[in-house]
C-alpha cells in the first residue's frame, strides 16, 4: 500500500516584500488570505483555485505561481529557509533583487513604495526549474508521468524515454556526460509491450 504524501516547497520568508511580511504578521489578514501564520513564517496552498476571488499580494501570487509550476501542493515560508535562484529577493526591504531571475523591468509594478513583480505577465512555464539533480530511489518501482526517465547506475547515466510511437527508446552515457554521444541506443518496438492474449503467455 502506498502511503498519502503530498510535496511542499521551502522557500525564504525574505522571497516576500518587508510590506507583504508586515501584512501577514496579522492573524486577521492571515484567514482572510487563506494563509496560516506559523512563528517562523507562513504556510499555504499552491492551488489557484483556492485564491478565486482573494487579492493576494503580487510577490506573494508570484511565489505561489512558482511552487505549483513546479510541482508543488503547499508554500512554506521560512526565515531560515536558503534563498530559492529564480525568484525575487528582498532581504528587508520593498525593493527586489532580480539577480538570475531572468525578470524585466516592464514586468515590474509599483503599488506606493513597494516594487512587485506583476505575476500574472510571467509565463508560468519559465518558471519551471528543468530538474539536473538526481535522488536516490534504491531497489524500487519508479514512473515517469511523462517525459522521459533518467537513472544513474554506478559510472552509467541511462535514458528511458516512449517515443511517439510507444517504441521504448534507451540511451546509455558515462554519468556527468550526459551531452556527449551515446555509449549505446536501443529501441525497443511497442509490439513487445502489448498485453498477452488472455489464453497465451505473457512476454
Amino acid at each position: 500500500m502506498r502511503p498519502n504524501t503530498t510535496s511542499l516547497l521551502e522557500i525564504s520568508s525574505r522571497h516576500l516584500s518587508l510590506s507583504t511580511r508586515q501584512l501577514l504578521e496579522r492573524a486577521e489578514t492571515c484567514a482572510d488570505l487563506g494563509v496560516t501564520w506559523r512563528g517562523s513564517g507562513y504556510f499555504l496552498s499552491t492551488d489557484p483555485d483556492r485564491y478565486a476571488g482573494i487579492d493576494l499580494p503580487p510577490d506573494l501570487t508570484h511565489c505561489v505561481r512558482y511552487a505549483h509550476a513546479n510541482g508543488a501542493a503547499y508554500l512554506l515560508f521560512d526565515e531560515e529557509a536558503a534563498p530559492q535562484e529564480g525568484l525575487p529577493w528582498y532581504e528587508d526591504g520593498d525593493t527586489p533583487d532580480l539577480t538570475g531571475t531572468g525578470i524585466e523591468v516592464s514586468q515590474l509594478i509599483m503599488d506606493g513604495e513597494v516594487t512587485y513583480v506583476n505575476p500574472y505577465h510571467v509565463d508560468p512555464d519559465s518558471l519551471r526549474v528543468e530538474p539536473t539533480w538526481t535522488e536516490p530511489v534504491g531497489d524500487r518501482d519508479v514512473e515517469a508521468v511523462e517525459g522521459a526517465l533518467w537513472v544513474g547506475i554506478g559510472p552509467a547515466s541511462v535514458r528511458l524515454r516512449l517515443n511517439e510511437d510507444g517504441d521504448l527508446r534507451i540511451t546509455a552515457l558515462p554519468r556527468g556526460r550526459e551531452m556527449e554521444d551515446p555509449v549505446h541506443e536501443a529501441l525497443l518496438d511497442a509490439a513487445l509491450f502489448e498485453p498477452a492474449p488472455e489464453d497465451g503467455p505473457a512476454l
